[in-house]
């Protein structure tokens, strides 16, 4: 699964997975498109759509000599990143606007719209504890986020 997902010989094909993710992503995410949309898919649909998919990953996994029960491991290097970039629409988030850091926020934020900027680890961090607590089998997703801000080569 390492030579597919994270370094394969023909990168025509990775890029093109990863366009289809993302675009699946945009389809199944667009219907949900505010907080009470989306609070009603988690309360209604989420569950089921959970199970299912992951039902159908572990039958792909299956395919090519995957069996029994699975873990995934979702590894970030240099999350940094992740904590300065908005999960809703991919913007940068100014240090003083980003409430979910205990920081005062700007009358002038996106704030005042309802529209709270939170960063893209702080989505990730909330679906994997969304994952325990639904599906029927409760998928297995570890999360290793890290980041250094020094280089081996500065040793």
């Amino acid at each position: 699964m390492w030579n597919y997902f994270a370094e394969p010989l023909d990168s025509t094909h990775l890029k093109e997975f990863w366009q289809s993710v993302l675009m699946d992503a945009e389809v199944m995410i667009k219907p949900h498109n505010s907080a009470d949309l989306a609070v009603e898919y988690y309360n209604n649909d989420y569950k089921y759509d959970l199970t299912n998919s992951y039902k159908r990953l572990v039958k792909a996994l299956e395919t090519v000599g995957y069996r029994g029960e699975i873990t995934l491991l979702l590894v970030c290097d240099e999350a940094r990143h992740l904590c300065e970039i908005s999960a809703a629409d991919g913007s940068s988030i100014q240090e003083d606007c980003d409430m979910f850091r205990g920081e005062k926020v700007s009358t002038q934020s996106a704030a005042v719209w309802g529209n709270v900027p939170f960063s893209t680890f702080r989505a990730l961090r909330r679906a994997l504890r969304f994952l325990a607590e639904e599906g029927d089998p409760v998928p297995r997703v570890f999360g290793l986020f890290t980041d250094t801000s020094s280089r081996l080569t500065n040793s």
